[in-house]
């Protein structure tokens, strides 16, 4: 009985081995891509929702302290770490798509802490805000890592109207 179970033994342990590795090199390799590309895309819109509700804040005027918290809860969270950390391993945007979607999240926190850092009220005209409003709307509904010739143009656009406000 003894010599059975382990003649038993040795053969699904022998068969249950092979030469093929577990993990392909090629396998894994899209699985990273896919997975840091959902992690990018999560990311970008996550950080484009808080920064309209900080600029919806604004506009709606809700209390001074509450639209600075808002920001500084923004600025605590936004590192720039995440465009930054994937790319060496996993390019998923071209060069110059990458540089203007990195150029948006430093305008962005560089808002915010203007945003905590200034008067609210007296930092940008409405007209700049409803249209910063209206473009982070339509950017939040677009992947950049998918939709890149549509979601790089508001991209650009935001950041032109970013930049103005953060060299005021």
């Amino acid at each position: 009985m003894k010599k059975i179970l382990i003649i038993i033994s040795i053969t699904v342990l022998i068969s249950s081995c092979s030469n093929k590795s577990v993990s392909d090199e090629a396998m894994d390799e899209a699985i990273y891509k896919q997975y840091t590309n959902e992690l990018q895309s999560h990311y970008y819109s996550t950080k484009i929702h808080q920064y309209e509700k900080i600029i919806e804040s604004i506009t709606s005027d809700k209390s001074e302290d509450f639209t600075r918290g808002m920001a500084e809860t923004y600025r605590m969270e936004n590192k720039l770490y995440f465009p930054v950390r994937f790319r060496e391993k996993v390019k998923i945007l071209s060069e110059n798509d990458f540089e203007n979607l990195y150029n948006l999240y430093r305008n962005m926190d560089s808002h915010a802490n203007k945003i905590v850092n200034e008067d609210i009220n007296n930092s940008i005209d409405s007209e700049e805000l409803s249209e910063i409003i209206k473009l982070t709307d339509q950017l939040r509904g677009l992947d950049p890592y998918k939709e890149t010739n549509q979601t790089i143009e508001k991209v650009k656009e935001l950041n032109e109207i970013l930049d103005n406000i953060v060299k005021d």
